[in-house]
């Protein structure tokens, strides 16, 4: 947990946190999400791990933000 409202789905070695969506497409909160979780200060990079193409910026306050497309990675 990084905060009691702040449970991502994997934090690795305590800095990077990778959050997994299964679904038709990511909720509209997802950015929010993620912004909360890199607004901790042991955060230092974020993975999207998705089924379903998403677009997002390169960062989020200043903590690399990078995408995993699961839908390729299993082709």
């Amino acid at each position: 947990r990084l905060g009691p409202a702040d449970r991502p789905d994997f934090l690795i070695g305590g800095r990077i946190v990778v959050e997994v969506k299964i679904s038709r497409a990511p909720k509209p909160g997802l950015l929010r999400q993620l912004a909360r979780y890199a607004s901790h200060d042991c955060v230092e990079a974020l993975v999207l791990a998705s089924n379903t193409a998403v677009r997002l910026p390169p960062s989020i306050g200043a903590k690399p933000l990078l995408f995993v497309s699961l839908g390729r990675a299993w082709l």
